[in-house]
């Protein structure tokens, strides 16, 4: 929901499927991943959730990268409803 909102986050799992979809977002550059639960680093979330409250142009770079795969879905979306039909 955070990205649809265009709110940069700071991510941590609860699973290993979660994980495993939080690193695809990492990857891509959607969100801040701070790791899985159970090995994250407790230290790094005040460090990372005052990196981003003060990198302006880090904020934009998520902002950003959210619009686009905003306009993908929906480009997606569009294609499937001709397809079918619906």
């Amino acid at each position: 929901e955070a990205l649809f909102a265009k709110l940069p986050s700071l991510i941590f799992s609860h699973s290993k499927i979660n994980d495993l979809y939080a690193r695809k977002l990492a990857y891509y550059g959607c969100i801040n991943y701070l790791g899985y639960y159970k090995t994250m680093k407790l230290r790094e979330i005040p460090k990372q959730a005052y990196l981003l409250m003060n990198d302006s142009k880090l904020r934009k770079k998520y902002s950003d990268m959210v619009q686009r795969r905003r306009k993908k879905c929906k480009k997606d979306v569009r294609a499937v409803k001709r397809r079918y039909g619906q």
